[in-house]
């Protein structure tokens, strides 16, 4: 979805400048609006996986017993099984990261929406489960209520 639906950080050049030069130009302000304008909705998107995440992956069984494998491969003194071994801790490696970064985004974008279907702001803002407790705590069927509970202990 943020791949189709957003333009990344990494993204910043007008692709028809570079592409018909001086004739595109007549573009650019409509150009820089949409780049603003991707790059503030949601800006604590989360956009790559963290270094904890890969900490995680070499603690995995799989990886784990890739990487004796190729070290036995070394020690071997076998290029093209170590070349191979290599290819497949790169390809796990790289699978994992991009699935861990698919739940943080879904996660993301599923606290997110709800907070913007009830008119909360998004930015720096607390885990579901701190808004939860708030409707928890408070008896009335009042969401205008829940809301200002949870706004007061965050504050």
């Amino acid at each position: 979805v943020f791949q189709g639906s957003y333009q990344t950080k990494q993204v910043c050049e007008d692709l028809m400048r570079l592409a018909f030069g001086p004739m595109a130009g007549r573009n650019n302000n409509l150009f820089q609006s949409l780049r603003s304008m991707s790059l503030s909705r949601d800006s604590g998107a989360p956009i790559a996986a963290d270094p904890k995440d890969l900490e995680e992956f070499e603690k995995r069984r799989d990886t784990f017993g890739l990487c004796a494998d190729l070290e036995k491969a070394r020690q071997m003194s076998n290029k093209e099984a170590t070349q191979s071994i290599k290819l497949q801790i790169e390809n796990l490696v790289k699978t994992l990261l991009d699935l861990k970064l698919q739940v943080k985004r879904n996660e993301y974008f599923k606290r997110v929406d709800g907070l913007r279907a009830q008119g909360l702001p998004t930015t720096a803002s607390p885990g579901k489960a701190d808004f939860d407790r708030a409707l928890q705590k408070v008896r009335s069927n009042s969401t205008l209520s829940a809301v200002a509970y949870f706004v007061q202990s965050c504050s």
